[in-house]
């Protein structure tokens, strides 16, 4: 809990995200990551959206329907 910014920790990761490996950050099969984000967030009343591509073009989220995964790729599970 912060309490400058009341909530900041909420939907944090505090575990491995389970990266293939240091240079190359596409999320494992088995990550905590996958299907974990959030498509919309507000944040001192100004709304965020994700982008519906991630970095190499692919849709997201994928499948549709799911949350998209948290970082810049997009898993196919």
């Amino acid at each position: 809990y912060n309490a400058v910014y009341p909530g900041i920790y909420e939907n944090c990761l505090d575990s491995n995200p389970l990266f293939v490996n240091s240079n190359d950050f596409h999320l494992q099969s088995t990550s905590p990551c996958i299907n974990t984000g959030v498509e919309t967030i507000e944040v001192n009343g100004t709304w965020y959206c994700a982008p519906s591509i991630d970095i190499e073009g692919n849709p997201r989220p994928n499948p549709v329907g799911s949350n998209p995964d948290m970082g810049t790729y997009e898993s196919e599970q």
